[in-house]
C-alpha cells in the first residue's frame, strides 16, 4: 500500500490548517432541490460542515472508488450509479467554493438491498426532499476548489487569514497520518477533547477493532461523535465492501485528500 504515488511532484504544506470561529444551526432543504441548490442558499462568507445523517433522497447519483485507467491520477471512481428513496444513515457535506460558484464534496452512508452502500454523492444530481439538517457555519476562512498538481484532481483546500476562535478548517494531502495530523492540530490549539467532522480517501485503514480494510484506494467518512484520539471513521473499497471502526495509531494514510472540521464547540 505505501507504493502507491501520485503522478505529480510532493506538494507543501502537507496540511493546510485555518483556524476561525464555528457557529452550529440548521439548513433547510425544500423538496424537489438538489443538494447542491440547497446548502448554496445556506452558505455565507466562509465554509459549512453539514450533518446529512437523516437526509431523504428521493433520486440521486453517486460514484464509489475506483482503479484509474491510466497513469495521469493514482485513483479514480466509478461509473455513475442510480440511487432512489434513501434514508442516509451517516454523510458529510463540505460546503466550499469553485470559483465564483458554491461546490459541495459529500459521502453519504446509507442502507440499500439489506446492505451498507457508502457513495461520494454527485451533489448536482441528488434530488432531496423538504426537512432540516443541523450545519456548522466557519468564519475566518472557507474551501476553495483549485488544480492540484501533486494528485492532477481539483481539491478543497482551507485558505484564510486565521482569527482566533473555537474551530480549525484542516486540508490534508497524501500519505499523511490522518489520526495524527488531527492530534497535532488540535494539541496545538489546547483542545484535547475537540470534536471532529470531515472525509476523504484513505490507503487502507486498520481499526482498534475488527478487520482493517485493505484496500490502496478508497472512500471515507468521518462518523457522528468522532474526537481528537477516537477518530472513527467508515470506508469503502474497490470492491464496494463496507468497513468502520476507530483507527488504530498509524492506521488511516490519506490517499488523495482529507477535508476536516476540528472543533471544541459544546463537548461534553
Amino acid at each position: 500500500m505505501a507504493g502507491l504515488r501520485h503522478p505529480g511532484p510532493r506538494v507543501l504544506p502537507r496540511v493546510d490548517v485555518v483556524r476561525g470561529r464555528a457557529v452550529e444551526g440548521p439548513v433547510g432543504l425544500r423538496a424537489g432541490e438538489t443538494l447542491l441548490e440547497g446548502l448554496a442558499r445556506a452558505l455565507g462568507e466562509g465554509a459549512l460542515v453539514v450533518d446529512l445523517a437523516g437526509l431523504r433522497i428521493v433520486e440521486g447519483v453517486y460514484v464509489q472508488p475506483a482503479e484509474s485507467a491510466d497513469a495521469e491520477h493514482a485513483a479514480w471512481y466509478s461509473a455513475p450509479r442510480a440511487m432512489r428513496d434513501v434514508t442516509v444513515r451517516a454523510g458529510v457535506a463540505m460546503v466550499g467554493w469553485r470559483g465564483a460558484e458554491v461546490f459541495v464534496h459529500a459521502h453519504a452512508l446509507w442502507e440499500e438491498d439489506g446492505g451498507q452502500v457508502l457513495g461520494h454523492l454527485l451533489n448536482d444530481r441528488v434530488r432531496v426532499a423538504a426537512g432540516v439538517l443541523p450545519r456548522i457555519a466557519f468564519s475566518g476562512g472557507r474551501l476553495v476548489q483549485a488544480p492540484d498538481p501533486e494528485t492532477n484532481f481539483a481539491l478543497f483546500r482551507a485558505e484564510g487569514r486565521g482569527v482566533a476562535g473555537d474551530a480549525a478548517l484542516l486540508t490534508v494531502r497524501p500519505h499523511e497520518d490522518l489520526d495524527a495530523v488531527v492530534a497535532r492540530v488540535a494539541a496545538g490549539f489546547g483542545w484535547g477533547d475537540a470534536r471532529v467532522m470531515g472525509l476523504g480517501s484513505l490507503i487502507g485503514a486498520r481499526f482498534t477493532a475488527g478487520r482493517a480494510m485493505e484496500s490502496p484506494i478508497s472512500e471515507m467518512l468521518v462518523m457522528p461523535g468522532a474526537r481528537v484520539g477516537r477518530l472513527e471513521v467508515t470506508t469503502v473499497d474497490l470492491a464496494g465492501e463496507v468497513f468502520g471502526g476507530v483507527l488504530a495509531d498509524g492506521g488511516g494514510e490519506v490517499c488523495v485528500t482529507a477535508e476536516l472540521l476540528v472543533w471544541k464547540m459544546g463537548v461534553e
